[in-house]
């Protein structure tokens, strides 16, 4: 499994304290989810967004560029999940 060196929200660069790439593959459709640990900082900006477009560049230099939908997990640290 390949590392996420960093990822771009909308223009912007975010600190990324760990990350995790998976692809859910179903008969029809393929799935996309990047799990990434970032500050309170950052989740509460993006928190309340529906879509961002995330440029996510992987530690072999590969680019993943995607419209993605937002979910923060509460109660823990602060973790976004990217659909």
């Amino acid at each position: 499994m390949e590392k996420v060196k960093s990822v771009i929200l909308d223009g912007e660069e975010i600190r990324v304290f760990n990350s995790a790439i998976y692809l859910f593959e179903t008969n029809t459709t393929v799935t996309l989810e990047v799990n990434i640990i970032v500050s309170e900082i950052v989740a509460s900006k993006y928190k309340h967004v529906d879509n961002l477009i995330v440029e996510i560049e992987l530690e072999d230099g590969r680019m993943i560029n995607s419209i993605m939908s937002v979910t923060v997990m509460q109660g823990r640290l602060p973790i976004t999940y990217f659909l």
